[in-house]
């Protein structure tokens, strides 16, 4: 894979036009039918001619590229700190009776830390092993942490500065942006309609009707990260949305199971994802920060603002703090999605209030 990915940026690079051909089904390759490097690149080139099967591979030159590394190296680390964390356990389940006793109430960083700390030599053998076995666990563990969270945090500067659409999508967080982005890649408009981005992601309903019987199953298929990133935003809205609540709630009434009407979810935020792909450093909502800058900048007073929008200046007020709150901690393999709380205005809406109150040298 990494030998095809090097010719086909060498190749885009120096200006042809290069195609992705998939592999021929085996029940639908003839049997007896020879199989060698002359042969398939032959049903390649028909396949190409044929206009059969093809497909624009990923150009990985933009910010789901750069992201990538990030979140699957912190996924990794991630990994090997649960692992670390289970055989300090363990040995600590198996250690002398004093020694499981003095770190029975501690738990998480807590314990980590209390076992990093090198206790002087015993004359025991067996204790002076154990000790120093365990301290080299919980070294590792703080280790893989910092550099997970140092990895979490590159990531994120990544994706608010060339993804800032992704993150405006309510329930999606970092982990979450970057997993969709990888998936659909730097030119997602290969795909021409949204459902083909829908496919991909494993949220596009799949017919199992019988007789009388019309109904959509859930779909198995696709890029199951992708797919796990969409769950993770359905349950967070879930959660938080009140809105996805009396959704859930109508389609249950409508003799649709819990997991239909999240299926169902899953392709509306699908399509929400796409759109956000497209234009992904195109921002629908000002940044609350950057716009209490400039109001202040220019002297225009919070409650001017408000009048001209129409809300009330505490709901200003919210939307000019350093930018949105969010409810709970992200990691790159269990996240805890961002739920974003300020008052959604649009940009245009500002830069007309702003012109209207200050006139027309207002600089954008």
């Amino acid at each position: 894979m990494h030998i095809n990915t090097g010719l086909t940026s060498h190749l885009l690079a120096e200006g042809f036009e290069v195609r992705e051909v998939l592999r021929p089904k085996r029940d639908r390759r003839r049997r007896g039918s020879q199989k060698n490097d002359f042969v398939d690149a032959e049903r390649a080139a028909r396949a190409v001619a044929a206009g059969d099967g093809i497909s624009v591979p990923k150009s990985r030159d933009g910010w789901a590229e750069a992201a990538r590394p990030a979140l699957r190296a912190g996924e990794i680390l991630v990994r090997a700190q649960a692992q670390t964390m289970n055989a300090a356990k363990a040995l600590l389940n198996t250690a002398p009776e004093p020694i499981r006793a003095r770190y029975s109430r501690l738990g998480g960083r807590n314990l980590m830390k209390s076992l990093k700390r090198r206790r002087p030599a015993t004359g025991d053998v067996l204790v002076d092993t154990l000790l120093a076995s365990l301290s080299a666990l919980a070294a590792t563990w703080l280790d893989a942490g910092s550099r997970a969270a140092e990895l979490e945090a590159r990531m994120e500067s990544v994706v608010r500065d060339c993804a800032p659409a992704m993150l405006e999508i309510e329930g999606c967080g970092v982990p979450g942006a970057v997993e969709l982005g990888v998936a659909a890649g730097d030119n997602p408009g290969c795909m021409r309609p949204e459902a083909s981005f829908a496919m991909l992601c494993g949220a596009s309903p799949l017919e199992a009707s019988s007789g009388r019987t019309v109904r959509h199953r859930l779909n198995r298929g696709g890029n199951r990260r992708a797919n796990r990133a969409l769950h993770s935003i359905v349950i967070s809205r879930m959660c938080t949305n009140e809105r996805t609540g009396r959704h859930i709630a109508r389609r249950m009434s409508e003799s649709k199971s819990k997991r239909d009407a999240m299926r169902c979810l899953k392709r509306y935020i699908a399509r929400e994802a796409y759109r956000a792909l497209l234009a992904p450093a195109t921002r629908r909502h000002a940044d609350g920060a950057l716009l209490a800058a400039r109001r202040k900048r220019l002297g225009i007073l919070q409650r001017e603002v408000a009048g001209e929008l129409g809300i009330r200046v505490e709901t200003w007020a919210r939307s000019g703090r350093n930018g949105p709150n969010t409810s709970r901690r992200e990691s790159p393999t269990r996240p805890c999605w961002t739920v974003w709380r300020t008052p959604k205005i649009t940009i245009d809406n500002y830069r007309c209030v702003f012109s209207d109150v200050i006139g027309e040298k207002t600089r954008w």
